[in-house]
């Protein structure tokens, strides 16, 4: 990750800190649990995001590990 990348989640981090969990978004219909969430998922582990959208176990399994 690059300098600007750790500073960024930095920033992130210590505003979710600050604000908790009801801060508002720009998200419509997303709160910052969600956000935070997404990111997350995005960062370390991709495939559940799809996974969880897929049909049968595949899919099961990956809306219980999210």
């Amino acid at each position: 990750m690059s300098a600007a990348g750790a500073q960024e989640r930095a920033e992130f981090a210590a505003s979710f800190l600050e604000l908790g969990p009801d801060a508002p978004t720009i998200l419509p219909g997303w709160d910052a649990p969600d956000l935070l969430e997404h990111l997350l998922l995005r960062e370390s582990l991709p495939h559940l995001m799809v996974g969880s959208a897929l049909p049968g176990p595949l899919g099961r399994r990956a809306g219980r590990a999210r």
